[in-house]
């Protein structure tokens, strides 16, 4: 269909579905692109056509990746909203101005990027550069944070405070968009990794889990290499969730959302999941009475945890090399009971055993690792 505010020639497309917003703002979105036209018919035959591609090295694709994406970039659309309360209709985003994927969970600011005059040096140049907006979904007004930025993580839900990370640093910053000021958060916390390991790939590193904000935008959460963080702007510390378990016990503790669809960070529907580097099992830790507690712990890699909201039914999935991962539950903290049954099959075959194994290289190094053998494997018979 077409409407008189929609610019001349546009319409709204049939390939992409409207939806809601989440955050019961009055918001309906919805893509918009040129009205499709019939192209007249061609007399020539496909013998008589000549098909030539013409690339020039100042462009910011190549031309073999412009093939590649030609099919998809056909269906890109301007995103569109209409707000109910005000009867507007406005663009978002475009080809050039993208926003960050859970708009649709925000109830009014949301961090919108553009990297139009970065695309060509991101050929060769892993970091992500980009000029970043804040943008108001009620109006979609937006104004410039900065250009030529790189490592923009979140903007909080009053749009007043923007968290980044400094990969050349390794350190995270929030700038107070009201004065403009920024501030490392995460500096004086000394001895401390922030980053993954990029295994020798040309680029910066990563933050090892930047989490996100509370509801309130008053406290950041994130992760280092072995333990999970609280910054805290209304008195401007960093508290260590994990009470250093990760970096004294050799683990590495990492935040698990137990509400797919919330846009802040709840600690009460908030997890920890932790990874035992001596004995390569999985441990859970949930929110109780204001502190996070060891809840499960199990020599197996947990792959989905979560739990009712009010705490009184949990779910666990975790496999082994023999072990699939069914599904258990368990109900108002009684015993776990597996209710799926898979891979029946199992019992016919033989499986697999795994050992941790521990050794010194040439040049002394402890090292470790993983035997996988067979299940009736005889060592007097290798």
């Amino acid at each position: 269909t077409t409407s008189s505010v929609l610019p001349e020639g546009k319409s709204i497309v049939d390939n992409k579905s409207m939806y809601w917003s989440l955050s019961k703002n009055n918001l309906l979105y919805f893509y918009v692109n040129d009205i499709p036209r019939i192209a007249p018919k061609d007399t020539l035959t496909a013998s008589e056509k000549v098909n030539l591609d013409i690339w020039h090295y100042g462009e910011p694709t190549l031309k073999t990746t412009q093939l590649a994406r030609l099919k998809r970039d056909l269906k890109n659309a301007d995103l569109y909203a209409f707000n109910f309360a005000t009867n507007q209709i406005y663009l978002l985003a475009n080809d050039t101005l993208s926003l960050q994927s859970d708009h649709k969970e925000l109830n009014e600011w949301v961090l919108a990027s553009n990297n139009t005059n970065y695309k060509l040096s991101s050929m060769w140049d892993y970091n992500s550069i980009e000029d970043v907006y804040k943008l108001n979904l009620k109006t979609g007004e937006k104004s410039l944070i900065r250009t030529n930025m790189n490592g923009a993580i979140d903007l909080s839900r009053k749009g007043d405070m923007l968290i980044s990370f400094n990969e050349k640093k390794g350190q995270y910053y929030a700038l107070d968009l009201n004065t403009n000021i920024e501030k490392c958060i995460t500096c004086d916390a000394k001895g401390r990794n922030w980053v993954n390991d990029v295994n020798g790939m040309p680029m910066d590193p990563n933050p090892v889990q930047a989490f996100g904000f509370d509801q309130s935008g008053t406290r950041y959460y994130m992760a280092d290499e072995t333990d999970v963080f609280e910054y805290d702007f209304t008195k401007g510390i960093l508290n260590n969730l994990s009470d250093n378990r990760g970096k004294k016990e050799n683990k590495e503790f990492r935040f698990l959302a137990l509400s797919s669809d919330s846009s802040f960070v709840d600690l009460s529907r908030t997890a920890l999941k932790v990874f035992d580097k001596k004995t390569k099992g999985n441990e859970i830790y949930e929110w109780i009475d204001g502190a996070f507690e060891k809840t499960n712990v199990a020599d197996a890699q947990i792959v989905y945890f979560n739990t009712s909201k009010d705490g009184s039914v949990k779910l666990l999935r975790k496999n082994t090399v023999a072990e699939y991962a069914n599904l258990q539950i368990a109900v108002n903290g009684g015993e776990w009971k597996q209710i799926s049954t898979a891979n029946t099959f199992k019992s016919e075959y033989k499986w697999a055993t795994v050992d941790l194994i521990k050794w010194k290289s040439y040049k002394g190094l402890e090292l470790e690792g993983l035997v996988y053998k067979p299940e009736d494997y005889d060592p007097a018979k290798s």
